[in-house]
C-alpha cells in the first residue's frame, strides 16, 4: 500500500523532471524559434522509472525569464515561518520519519530558531532556502540520522502554513507566476 508520503515523493520526483524538460525546452528556443543542432541532445535526467533521476542544477533565484528573477520577498511575509523537512528514514510499519527546521523570514532571509536534530544550525541565516537544507542535511549524515546526503529541489522541501494549509516555497512560486 502507498503512502501519502511515498506519493508526495514520486510528485517531487516528476515535477523534477517536468522542470528539467521545460528549463531544457526553453534554453532550446530563441526568440520563438527551435536552435538547429546538429548533436543529438541527451535528455537531462534518466528515462528509467526505476533509476533515479539525475538532474543539471539551475542557478538561484529561480528565474521565470531572464528578466525577472523571483526573491523570497516576492512570496514570503515579514515574520512568515518556513519548514524544511527531509525524511530521516523509514519506520517498523514502512512509514517515512521525518525531522524539521523551523525558520523565520525577516524580510530579506531565513534565519532559523528551531532545529529538532541538529540544534548547531539555530541562528544559521541565508537568502537561498537551499543552503539552509543542504547544511541541516549534512548535519543530519555527520550526527548519524542518515545514511547518505542527497541532492533535491530545496523549494519542495520548505514550506509554510497559510489558511491551514501547507504550501511548497514552488507552490507559492507557481501562485506568484499565475497572478
Amino acid at each position: 500500500m502507498t503512502t501519502l508520503t511515498e506519493l508526495h515523493n514520486r510528485l517531487i520526483v516528476a515535477e523534477s523532471a517536468i522542470a528539467a524538460l521545460t528549463a531544457e525546452v526553453s534554453r532550446l528556443t530563441y526568440n520563438g524559434t527551435t536552435m538547429k543542432t546538429s548533436v543529438a541532445l541527451r535528455p537531462a535526467y534518466s528515462t528509467d522509472y526505476h533509476s533515479r533521476p539525475v538532474f543539471q542544477k539551475k542557478p538561484y533565484p529561480l528565474r521565470v525569464n531572464d528578466q525577472e528573477p523571483i526573491s523570497l520577498a516576492d512570496l514570503l511575509t515579514n515574520g512568515e515561518e518556513v519548514t524544511i523537512q527531509v525524511n530521516t528514514g523509514k519506520d517498523a510499519d514502512g512509514n517515512f520519519t521525518t525531522t524539521n527546521a523551523i525558520a523565520q523570514f525577516n524580510g530579506t532571509e531565513l534565519a532559523v530558531t528551531k532545529c529538532e536534530l541538529v540544534p548547531s544550525l539555530v541562528g544559521t541565516s541565508s537568502v537561498k532556502p537551499g543552503e539552509l537544507l543542504y547544511k541541516f542535511i549534512n548535519e543530519l549524515k555527520e550526527n548519524g540520522h542518515i545514511s547518505r546526503t542527497f541532492s533535491v529541489p530545496p523549494w519542495r522541501l520548505c514550506s509554510v502554513l497559510r489558511e491551514g494549509k501547507r504550501l511548497t516555497l514552488s507552490d507559492l512560486r507557481q501562485l506568484h507566476l499565475n497572478q
